[in-house]
């Protein structure tokens, strides 16, 4: 028997893209799931079926995560769950309409869900000292930031640095919790649909099964798909004076 069966996985941001996709994969090996969601209705419908699919034990809880008077209970219906093995943290969004210059509110919006809110999961995570392994998706986008979707971008390069160092945290404590980043490429989602992209849009279930792959590997940065290491490493060597030019 695999040894991640009838362990449970927290999936946060489940009801849709990625998030679903992972408790699909999840549940087909097994594992018993708790989800968090906004949408209640959706929530509900994937506990519906997957538990009937698969017969595995699914719990949600209906929360915007970016509320912050909702974290006290949250953290107690985490504290409820019992043990966890491994938390996917996915959920994320952008506010702004691409190539524009984003206004206060989203900004707001973008840093409170990219950023903010899955700092004080991963925060409450580590804490509690339960989940084994915590996975925080990230994006290409922090290593070749563009003109575009500024306020995203800026929300999760301050994810992205805060993981890392939160992994240097965890290894001067000798603590016991592992930090994986996945650096996402192109997505097929309700934020790509529609725009000339120049490179393959990946879809949700392959994003998934690649971390199934990776669950109990070690800690670190990951991308995907795996080519946008070398691309990104290329960008970064450009010189600002040919970069400027460059239209993606």
């Amino acid at each position: 028997m695999d040894p991640m069966a009838r362990q449970r996985v927290l999936i946060v941001g489940a009801s849709s893209g990625l998030g679903r996709a992972l408790a699909e994969q999840y549940a087909g090996k097994n594992c018993d799931l708790a989800l968090v969601s906004r949408d209640a209705r959706d929530l509900a419908a994937i506990r519906a079926d997957l538990s009937w699919r698969f017969r595995v034990d699914v719990r949600d809880y209906a929360c915007d995560i970016t509320d912050r008077s909702r974290q006290p209970a949250l953290r107690e219906w985490l504290k409820s769950l019992g043990s966890v093995r491994y938390a996917c943290l996915v959920a994320g969004g952008t506010f702004e309409g691409p190539g524009n210059i984003p206004d206060e509110g989203a900004i707001q919006k973008s840093m409170d869900l990219n950023y903010f809110a899955i700092v004080s999961l991963m925060n409450g995570l580590v804490s509690s000292s339960f989940p084994e392994t915590i996975l925080v998706v990230s994006s290409i986008a922090v290593t070749a930031p563009r003109g575009a979707n500024l306020a995203y971008t800026a929300a999760k390069t301050a994810l992205d640095t805060y993981a890392q160092s939160l992994r240097h945290f965890i290894a001067v404590r000798k603590m016991n919790t592992k930090i994986q980043i996945l650096r996402l490429g192109y997505m097929d989602s309700i934020f790509t649909r529609g725009l000339n992209l120049r490179f393959p849009v990946a879809q949700a279930a392959e994003v998934a099964r690649y971390l199934w792959r990776i669950r109990d590997t070690k800690e670190g940065v990951f991308y995907y798909p795996g080519y946008w290491w070398l691309i990104c490493a290329v960008l970064q060597s450009i010189p600002w004076f040919l970069y400027r030019r460059l239209r993606f």
